[in-house]
């Protein structure tokens, strides 16, 4: 049995409003979302994409622009 084997994550996070993406090498979900929080203290919305369709991710990134832009106006 391995220990402490690295596992590549794709999470998404909010800072300052914007969505982030970024691919994370960590032990597990927890320790991936923890790295990000250590980095980023103001991120929110931490959301895992590694089993997602590339799709989806690209439909979600540009939903939270539109209301980023949205709310910018007014």
């Amino acid at each position: 049995m391995e220990i402490n084997k690295l596992h590549t994550f794709l999470l998404s996070f909010k800072l300052n409003g914007k969505v982030q993406v970024h691919t994370i090498e960590a032990i597990n979900l927890r320790h991936a979302k923890e790295k990000i929080l250590f980095s980023y203290d103001e991120a929110t919305d931490i959301r895992d994409w590694t089993l997602e369709k590339k799709k989806e991710l690209q439909k979600y990134i540009l939903k939270n622009k539109v209301l980023a832009d949205t709310e910018q106006k007014t």
